[in-house]
């Protein structure tokens, strides 16, 4: 499949598990760092013998304990890599408004704060939380490990202004989101993201595959289809072709 042309014209232009059943077996430990509520898969002392770290970045109306991230980050542990799960603003316990400029800021604290382990930083992003990871990337200077997006929205604005001052997944969206998406476009500043690797379901009605089809091509990006799967990847063994692909990727 080509790029699409209105891609290419914008580009050119410039079910819930329990924390603590999922989680104590790999110390799992909920703090709250710069008031971004977290999680992570390892403990102060387990840390500088750690490999890396990926920061994980849940999808619209979601938070940092749901099935995926949960499952991924006993994994990672298991491989000896560090994994710190975050509340989006206006979600879970994150009290902050849901602005585009504050999501990419509680991100920025984050990962700031991960730097002083001098390992190398890497990204999971899903659904809405691809997109946010990409502006965040698109808006920092420093060099990172893997980025894998999940299923990611590519054009968040177009998506979300469609339902502007409505709610979804019990999340409002208010017109200073839908400006703040506007500002943090990703089509048209795409040519500036690298190292990406994508997983994407082959029977998504969430998101729109040719989208992150368009967007793979134009940046060179490594593509992964499950097949079968849906934007949920909640079907029969779909989580764990899933996990299986990002674990191939952290390693």
């Amino acid at each position: 499949m080509g790029v699409s042309p209105r891609f290419l014209q914008r580009a050119s232009a410039s079910k819930y598990i329990k924390f603590f059943s999922c989680f104590q077996a790999v110390s799992c430990i909920l703090f709250n760092m710069e008031n971004i509520p977290l999680l992570k898969n390892f403990t102060e002392q387990q840390a500088p013998a750690l490999k890396k770290f990926v920061i994980c970045i849940h999808g619209f109306g979601s938070n940092k304990g749901r099935p995926k991230i949960a499952a991924l980050m006993r994994e990672l542990a298991k491989q000896n890599i560090g994994a710190v799960a975050i509340d989006l603003p206006g979600h879970g316990e994150n009290k902050k408004k849901l602005t585009i400029d504050n999501c990419i800021k509680d991100i920025c604290d984050v990962e700031t704060s991960l730097r002083r382990y001098n390992k190398p930083i890497s990204f999971y992003g899903s659904s809405f939380g691809g997109y946010v990871t990409m502006a965040f990337l698109l808006n920092s200077a420093k060099t990172f490990s893997e980025v894998l997006l999940i299923a990611p929205v590519v054009d968040a604005h177009k998506k979300y202004s469609k339902i502007e001052n409505e709610t979804q997944h019990g999340i409002f969206i208010s017109p200073e989101l839908i400006k703040s998406m506007a500002r943090h476009d990703i089509i048209s500043r795409a040519s500036k993201l690298e190292n990406l690797k994508i997983i994407y379901a082959e029977k998504d009605i969430t998101v729109d595959n040719n989208e992150i089809l368009a967007l793979a091509k134009f940046t060179n990006s490594q593509l992964f289809e499950i097949k079968g799967a849906g934007h949920w990847f909640d079907g029969d063994g779909e989580l764990e072709k899933l996990i299986k692909i990002a674990l191939t990727i952290y390693n």
